[in-house]
């Protein structure tokens, strides 16, 4: 078909992010809206056009729109589809791919050069606005091996890895999507390592909610489950003090009193070190990751706040 391919975040990986064809996450950003409205059909399989995925329900998808879930609840719930089919979704694409490989039909034109110019095109905006934000994507896509599981916890660089950081594998990124839940992130990339013992788990946590559940780095230890886990300490719950000073011109309860994290992981008899520049964490993370040993990476960039979505956005032009 020649058709880009979106993803939703917790679908990232179902395509591999350096394919051609693949289109991302940011189906909602405005670089995309032109190539998404000249569009005369959408697919959508296994989708529920979630108010994260949507931008708010902001998202206008092209005039037909076949929409596939094995949930009949889904259908029409929050986008009308103009064919619905209740249905597994390996099933249903296993049986399309079937369909067309045995049709005659004219090839569609190659769109690989528009959707990488779309792409490029969400990056070049999100630099000129926050260029510490792509600095990290682009530090974490140097040092993130190719087969990596990446766990994220609800940090500011995990907004920013959640859109715009490869990943290449189905399954391979774990997500707190819904209920959002600060503390996940550690207990989730210990549950992936002891599942996937072979591959690099790498955990992305703000200092917040690392300090949700910490001591669990006594059973990563334990039971020899080498994560490496990556700590964006900015003594603060980074999305919430900018909104409070923003809104209300003062903030509570969002600073944040923080132990020393390198000792506190060296008492765990956790291997510890700390990156004060971007620009070394790709090597950091290739050591930690060929160690293979339980590894805390300290980051103190101060990572700004994504604006993928309209209502981060909107905050920037707020706070500038």
């Amino acid at each position: 078909l020649n058709a880009p391919v979106f993803t939703t975040v917790l679908g990232k990986g179902a395509i591999d992010d350096d394919h051609p064809l693949s289109a991302g996450t940011n189906i909602c950003h405005p670089a995309w809206q032109e190539f998404v409205a000249q569009s005369d059909l959408m697919l959508a399989v296994g989708s529920r056009f979630t108010q994260e995925d949507t931008d708010s329900w902001t998202f206008k998808p092209p005039a037909t729109l076949i929409h596939v879930d094995i949930d009949d609840a889904e259908m029409g719930r929050n986008y009308g589809a103009t064919l619905g089919i209740v249905a597994d979704a390996r099933e249903t694409v296993c049986g399309v791919n079937a369909l067309l490989a045995s049709s005659e039909r004219i090839a569609n034109p190659d769109r690989s050069a528009d959707i990488t110019a779309a792409r490029q095109g969400v990056l070049d905006a999100c630099e000129a606005i926050a260029p510490i934000g792509i600095e990290l994507v682009h530090a974490l896509n140097a040092g993130l091996p190719e087969d990596t599981i990446l766990v994220s916890d609800l940090t500011l660089a995990a907004y920013w890895s959640r859109r715009l950081v490869g990943v290449h594998h189905p399954r391979s990124n774990l997500y707190p999507w819904g209920f959002c839940t600060l503390g996940y992130g550690l207990s989730a990339a210990i549950g992936a390592k002891q599942a996937m013992p072979d591959r690099p788990v790498v955990c992305l946590s703000g200092d917040g909610g690392f300090l949700f559940n910490c001591q669990e780095l006594a059973a990563a230890v334990q039971f020899e489950l080498p994560v490496v886990l990556i700590v964006f300490n900015n003594n603060c719950y980074g999305v919430l003090k900018p909104q409070q000073d923003s809104r209300y011109g003062r903030s509570i309860g969002a600073e944040l009193v923080n132990p020393d994290f390198l000792k506190l992981a060296e008492s765990f008899g956790v291997t510890a070190n700390r990156v004060d520049d971007l620009q070394e964490l790709p090597s950091a993370i290739k050591s930690a990751v060929a160690a293979n040993q339980v590894t805390l990476i300290e980051v103190t960039a101060d990572i700004p706040l994504p604006i993928m979505e309209s209502g981060m956005r909107d905050l920037h032009a707020t706070l500038a």
